[in-house]
């Protein structure tokens, strides 16, 4: 996996994201979601600083309650 610049807690809390940031963020935190879905796996731990950023790409990660 790439190295990632922050997770989407920090990025939050910081507070300076766009309305079209968050909305990109959104929506690729849900199609990676359905992804997982359709290939069979579920994830459990879904909290903010489980989901990693590269510029506005989500990454997904903490896999162990799957």
């Amino acid at each position: 996996m790439e190295k990632c610049e922050s997770n989407l807690r920090e990025k939050l809390k910081n507070g300076n994201l766009t309305l079209d940031e968050r909305k990109k963020i959104a929506i690729g935190i849900r199609a990676g979601l359905d992804y997982l879905k359709k290939v069979g796996i579920h994830h459990f731990d879904r909290k903010l600083a489980n989901f990693l950023l590269i510029g506005d790409d989500v990454k997904i990660c903490d896999f162990g309650l799957v």
